[in-house]
């Protein structure tokens, strides 16, 4: 992993049989860590106690956050479509559930669920699928329009950008409709970018071709939106949870450009002079002015009353001007392509960004300023995801429900929990988010301690497992 992390490699500037390595080498480390992920809950799902129970099935969903997170988990089984489900939790409480469109198109009795879960800090809940339907009040939707007592979502039916974004809580419509939204700017710049200070020469913007709602229930409704740019098809599926207060987009663009890039485009009412981007471990405020700019997960704007964080899952390219978030979806310039040379006319070039790619973004409003949305929280948990787990009956002497590790779910913000280099002890990491002082009281398993945090300060801690004093250390755990 860290021999990609080359700044060609990483950066997208290497000739393309590197990425074919980086592919290959990325995929080999991320399935050993997907191993050791796997055998890691199953050692401790088999150890929770879970009775038997006729035409039952236990889900065991795991959080990798040390807070709470409530989210919405897919599950798909064999036997769902006859007599239909219902899910409840570790108390036999209900919990709203729906069907969704299964991974594969066989027939028989093979369904997909989806279902809501609030789940406790670094931990694990259980869930039971029951056979027989329940019905449950399902969230308002229209062909163009999603609402829950959050938000209120409504694309144009024409352009298939966001018509309105209201924040219900202060009335406040965010969207600005008037403003493209998937566009496509003319990019002859080579393919380190050199000299280019914006991506702002547009050429158009991707063609609505259709707006329709694809899904809705007591859980979520899912409205789509396909359009079209020359040889390039865009899909983006605006999905909104019954409680959730954030809208996600699940985009699939296939791209088929050449020297071209695509910006999706996210204009607000937000007069905003300065926008602040995450960096690792915290966030920078720049002007926006429109310039080219990396960040990591997310990205707001914010005024008196009124403000959006962007988050996404795989771009790491914003421009921000005013109260209008750009992402730098794909880029085509020629592989490897370094001024001063120039491109001869009718060459036989391979170009960058060709083809199918898949992402998430999810939109925040927020009344004033991101510090009081959880952003930072909210970006980790669309990139680290909770798990499912498919489970059955064994005794263990487990509970149904545990949690490990908390920070509190304030400024402070625990990133990494792990055994020791040295000695027998935990160690935990932490930092602080907000920008600002603050004293946290951090739980690990089943010890608690009080640490303060100047602003924007990162700390780590040896915690030993006999019970002896909790001690500072630094990243090296001397």
């Amino acid at each position: 992993m860290l021999f990609n992390q080359f700044h060609d490699t990483l950066a997208g500037t290497s000739i393309e049989l590197a990425y074919e390595d980086a592919r290959d080498q990325l995929g080999h480390a991320s399935s050993l860590a997907a191993n050791a992920f796997n055998a890691a809950v199953q050692s401790l799902a088999r150890q929770v106690g879970i009775e038997a129970e006729e035409e039952m099935r236990p889900v065991v969903v795991f959080n990798p956050h040390p807070w709470t997170v409530r989210a919405d988990v897919e599950v798909e089984y064999t036997w769902l479509r006859e007599a239909g489900a219902h899910v409840v939790d570790d108390k036999g409480a209900s919990v709203p559930m729906q069907l969704t469109r299964p991974l594969t198109t066989m027939s028989g009795q093979r369904g997909r669920l989806v279902f809501p879960v609030e789940l406790p800090p670094l931990g694990y809940r259980t869930y039971r699928v029951r056979l027989g339907a329940v019905e449950d009040e399902s969230l308002a939707a229209s062909e163009t329009r999603l609402e829950n007592a959050h938000l209120l979502l409504e694309l144009d039916a024409a352009t298939g950008r966001i018509a309105r974004l209201v924040l219900k809580a202060t009335g406040v419509d965010l969207a600005d409709p008037g403003a493209r939204h998937a566009v496509v700017v003319d990019d002859p710049s080579d393919t380190w970018g050199h000299g280019v200070q914006a991506y702002d020469s547009e050429l158009g913007e991707f063609e609505c071709r259709s707006v329709k709602l694809i899904e809705a229930g007591p859980v979520r409704a899912i409205v789509r939106v396909d359009s079209r740019y020359g040889s390039s098809t865009l899909r983006e599926d605006y999905v909104l949870g019954a409680d959730a207060p954030h809208v996600d987009v699940r985009i699939t663009v296939d791209w088929h450009e050449q020297l071209k890039l695509l910006k999706l485009r996210y204009p607000t009412t937000v007069a905003a002079e300065h926008a602040t981007f995450e960096t690792p471990y915290g966030h920078l405020e720049r002007p926006a002015g429109g310039d080219e700019e990396p960040g990591q997960a997310w990205v707001d704007v914010s005024a008196p009353g009124r403000g959006l964080t962007v988050v996404n899952d795989a771009k790491y390219g914003y421009d921000v001007r005013g109260g209008d978030v750009g992402i730098s979806a794909v880029r085509s310039p020629v592989w490897a392509w370094h001024d001063p040379r120039e491109l001869e006319e009718g060459g036989d070039f391979e170009y960058m960004d060709q083809g199918r790619q898949s992402f998430v973004v999810r939109l925040i409003p927020h009344a004033g300023h991101w510090r009081g949305a959880r952003v930072v929280r909210r970006a980790a948990e669309l990139n680290q995801t909770p798990f499912a787990l498919i489970d059955t009956f064994h005794a263990g002497p487990l509970p149904q429900r545990m949690s490990y590790a908390s920070d509190g779910d304030g400024d402070v913000v625990v990133t990494a929990v792990k055994l020791a280099e040295d000695g027998d002890a935990w160690v935990v990491r932490a930092y602080e988010s907000a920008g600002r002082a603050a004293t946290a009281r951090l739980e690990l398993f089943g010890r608690a301690f009080e640490a303060s945090f100047g602003e924007h300060e990162l700390k780590t801690f040896v915690v030993p497992r006999d019970g002896g004093e909790v001690r500072e250390t630094d990243l090296l755990e001397r």
